[in-house]
């Protein structure tokens, strides 16, 4: 018995068109965001590991394994560490960065309105040759350093491409427990953070609870809401 193949109608083409349409719509935004803050996170993975081995080759080389806070504010706070760092000429300074940044939950966040973060010279702001932009600021125990890894581009937001890791001079120690060693990049020590929920804090505009959470979570691309 012959039977005949039935051919899909017009309005089934189009119907399931439709269909494949919606799908895109709904999902390919979703994976273009995901492209894009696996990339933001890689980006801040490497910087972080370049920031690293110049302040550990800068301090081996200069037989150096904690510093003072004057100590500090001379080797840290002028990126004395710069020749290591794989940099590049720029004309950045903080003034192309006044204004751009917003906060996780919408509102402004400019650091370069808060006291202390690096003027405009050579020895202070550092453009890395991926683009990623460091600025510095001065504390008696930590060297504050400003990363973004988008440099002027967008999206500038507290936790997406903007993030502040911390330096210490010293060991970070706990009932005898080193928690950070002296020269490590990090964020908040283990059990002396701030009070509050991190992510909560990071949503809330602090760049380096923003940095710790996501330190905590591997540099994941979804640290903000992990599976």
């Amino acid at each position: 018995m012959s039977m005949k193949k039935r051919a899909f109608t017009l309005g089934e083409v189009l119907i399931a068109l439709s269909v494949v349409a919606l799908v895109a719509v709904l999902t390919i935004p979703a994976l273009l965001g995901d492209i894009a803050a696996k990339h933001r996170m890689a980006k801040l993975t490497n910087d972080v590991a370049n920031l690293d081995y110049a302040i550990q080759t800068y301090m081996r080389e200069n037989h150096l394994s904690s510093f003072s806070s004057s100590e500090g504010s001379t080797h840290f706070n002028q990126f004395k560490y710069r020749e290591y760092l794989d940099t590049k000429e720029s004309d950045k300074n903080k003034t192309d960065y006044n204004g751009k940044y917003k906060k996780l939950n919408g509102g402004d966040a400019d650091f370069t309105t808060e006291a202390g973060w690096s003027e405009n010279s050579d020895s202070n702001v550092r453009v890395l040759s991926n683009g990623t932009t460091l600025f510095r600021r001065y504390t008696s125990d930590y060297s504050e350093v400003f990363i973004d890894v988008n440099g002027t581009d967008p999206p500038n937001v507290y936790g997406l491409d903007a993030f502040i890791a911390r330096v210490y001079y010293k060991n970070v120690t706990d009932d005898g427990k080193i928690l950070v060693r002296a020269g490590t990049v990090t964020g908040y020590p283990q059990g002396k953070e701030p009070a509050g929920d991190l992510k909560t804090l990071c949503e809330n505009g602090d760049a380096t609870a923003c940095y710790t959470w996501a330190e905590r979570h591997n540099f994941a691309y979804n640290y903000l809401d992990p599976e």
